[in-house]
């Protein structure tokens, strides 16, 4: 049976209208997998890949500076190397709850700053840390400002509202339709606040057309199927990677330039 993410997520959130049904049942099993990808479910979600995929990924899917239904051997006719008419916007949204020990954080900064300078070098950041609530510490900056800030960023503590989170993504992109805005969510586990809004505001990023890509660390299968769906295309859109300095590494493999 083929059925995209938005079949998949009208699933979840009609769940999430009854939670009551909810226990007792996994909301990933039957209609959840597209019907092509570079790996098949169910090790998507229960298998870390190789340090290589991942970094292949990552620079294919997120890195590179187009739409992912107008990559080349899609629906587009121009070359990969062409430029496109719009502005390239993304928001880290970065864990930072109790759980993420203090290297792990660290680690965590340095991930985004590596994946910063290998962008494209006229995309626009702005970042989001949570915990029990959200935190903007900037607006949407150039890459050279996002780069010297991330040079000095305070961590918080708390619990994990995700919800939050992505709510505030949203807010932030209110104002930027028309560009290609794509959020980076790195997270070490389910949220544990508001987590029956979690799933519901995904889909309504979606829906404004705003590509969600979620980074899981560590090797927990509890959960994972929820994390997944909050990707946009849980073949392409989820990076499982073993800890946040594993991370650090996947990304050191992407070479400078490398979208694509």
């Amino acid at each position: 049976m083929e059925c995209g993410w938005l079949a998949t997520d009208a699933l979840r959130i009609q769940d999430i209208q009854n939670p009551s049904e909810r226990r007792g049942s996994r909301l990933t099993k039957g209609c959840h997998q597209p019907a092509s990808g570079l790996r098949d479910k169910p090790a998507s979600y229960f298998k870390i890949p190789p340090k290589r995929v991942t970094a292949y990924e990552l620079a294919h899917y997120f890195l590179n500076p187009m739409p992912n239904d107008l990559q080349p051997g899609r629906h587009d006719k121009r070359d990969a190397g062409d430029e496109f008419p719009f502005t390239y916007n993304v928001v880290y949204v970065l864990d930072s709850s109790t759980s993420i020990t203090k290297v792990d954080f660290e680690n965590g900064i340095k991930a985004i700053q590596l994946l910063t300078a290998k962008a494209r070098n006229d995309t626009k950041f702005a970042l989001i840390l949570y915990a029990a609530e959200p935190v903007m510490v900037t607006n949407f900056t150039t890459q050279a400002s996002m780069l010297q800030l991330l040079t000095n960023v305070q961590r918080l503590y708390g619990k994990t509202n995700t919800f939050s989170a992505l709510e505030l993504c949203r807010k932030l992109f209110f104002v930027k339709s028309g560009s290609l805005n794509r959020v980076l969510l790195v997270t070490d586990g389910l949220s544990n606040m508001n987590q029956d809004k979690m799933l519901y505001e995904a889909f309504q990023l979606k829906m404004s057309n705003i590509e969600i890509f979620v980074v899981a660390v560590g090797r927990y299968n509890y959960g994972a199927d929820e994390i997944s769906s909050l990707s946009s295309i849980p073949t392409t859109h989820i990076y499982r990677v073993e800890s946040m300095r594993g991370l650090v590494r996947i990304i050191m493999w992407i070479p400078t330039g490398e979208r694509g």
